[in-house]
């Protein structure tokens, strides 16, 4: 359980720290088109960079929602089958 809850730690801290990575591009990049700027190589390395980031975000919300789900799953049968059966039978 330990190792499990510190692999859900260091995901949601990489989330966080991607989060904000986006968070930042975004402002880089409204400023840069504010200003029209967009012809400079900064304004094209950033927005490469937030599209990396947002697919790195996608991805890892994705798969939070399907260990979430899958949890959720395994909790439900648990509690169907090993309450009910397993401990009344004997």
């Amino acid at each position: 359980m330990g190792v499990l809850n510190m692999a859900y730690r260091m995901e949601r801290t990489v989330l966080v720290i991607l989060v904000w990575g986006l968070l930042l591009e975004t402002f880089v990049l409204v400023y840069f088109c504010i200003f029209s700027q967009t012809w400079r190589f900064e304004f094209h390395y950033t927005l490469i960079l937030f599209i990396a980031t947002f697919m790195a975000v996608i991805v890892l919300l994705i798969r939070a929602y399907i260990k979430l789900r899958r949890f959720k799953k395994v909790e439900d049968f648990r509690v169907k089958c090993w309450d009910s059966k397993l401990l009344y039978s004997s």
